[in-house]
């Protein structure tokens, strides 16, 4: 059996590009993928969700294995003997993407097409020819906001709870959330997760913003300190909105929340000698650290607004912090 040139490319980045294979995991779904590609589509997408990493064949043969599942294992031998010969370019995705969704949303079109052709004049029920039009519609305009959903028996799903738990037991930190460096936070949340939403809310006044901020800071450096100058373990991009405050204050705080230096003599430039070598080595911190980020004062912002801004980002955000 031979995939189509498009699904084979979508399939390579997914085994071999994480970043893409988690992306596609959370946002999209199978139903995108031609017939042909369903079967080996759900189990390499299903690994991901799982696992939040890649799958290889060794691994995939193996999981096959503790089941009579001699077919399905030729059967992914085969395609990824394909995979292997497919040659892509990780910058390209997006576009190959964007060329993947519109193949549905076509297949979708002419499918309507199709069985609105068959009607016969005079004897068409028109509510529900209508009713599946609109379905039609739905589904390709949800095609970057496919909401997936799992339908088992919990019976069935007992074998996949084991292997979770045993996983688990392993590694304290598979299928964690980020954490934020509050305790009673991370305690509460288990880490934030995709599509996870936090809302901080308090009085006018009440230290909001300072807060929320702090979690962001927290959120990007980890377990890094401003006194380290290499070796940094694991940090997390952010991208942070302030509705409110102009980019160069919300700076000035972000500054002085590393710095232990108070904003207002940073404003004003009002340093001693101690302050000054702390705000250096603050800026040191900062064009050596490898992980982003990003304050985008626009005020009055909606949320289409803030997603056109993601949209058009080039980089990969871990959380959005919007104040």
């Amino acid at each position: 059996m031979n995939l189509p040139e498009l699904d084979l490319i979508i399939l390579k980045n997914l085994v071999t590009t994480k970043k893409h294979a988690l992306e596609f995991a959370n946002e999209c779904d199978t139903k995108l993928f031609s017939t042909e590609a369903w079967n080996i589509a759900n189990i390499i997408i299903g690994y991901v969700k799982t696992y939040k990493d890649i799958p290889t064949l060794k691994v995939i043969i193996e999981r096959l294995s503790k089941g009579n599942n001699a077919k399905q294992i030729e059967y992914v031998k085969l395609i990824w003997d394909q995979l292997d010969k497919t040659v892509v370019k990780e910058i390209e995705f997006k576009h190959e993407l964007d060329k993947f969704k519109n193949r549905f949303a076509e297949r979708q079109i002419i499918s309507m097409k199709e069985a609105l052709a068959k009607q016969q004049p005079g004897a068409i029920d028109v509510n529900v020819a209508m009713k599946e039009m609109q379905k039609t519609f739905q589904s390709i305009n949800s095609i970057n906001h496919i909401k997936t959903y799992e339908s088992k028996d919990v019976k069935d799903y007992l074998p996949i709870f084991v292997e979770k738990y045993n996983s688990k037991k392993d590694n304290p930190n598979f299928d964690r959330g980020i954490k934020t460096k509050y305790s009673f936070l991370d305690y509460a949340t288990n880490g934030l997760k995709p599509a996870d939403f936090v809302l901080i809310a308090g009085e006018s006044g009440f230290g909001k913003s300072l807060f929320l901020q702090n979690i962001g800071i927290q959120t990007w450096l980890q377990d890094n300190t401003i006194d380290q100058i290499d070796n940094f373990t694991e940090g997390k991009n952010i991208i942070y909105f302030s509705l409110e405050m102009p980019y160069e204050d919300c700076f000035n705080r972000f500054l002085s929340r590393l710095s232990g230096v108070p904003s207002r003599d940073i404003e004003n430039a009002h340093l001693d000698k101690n302050d000054f070598l702390k705000i250096k080595k603050c800026l040191d911190f900062i064009s050596k650290y490898p992980y982003k980020f990003r304050i985008v004062d626009i005020s009055d912002a909606s949320a289409n607004d803030i997603a056109i801004i993601l949209n058009d980002c080039d980089e990969k955000f871990d959380a959005i912090f919007i104040d």
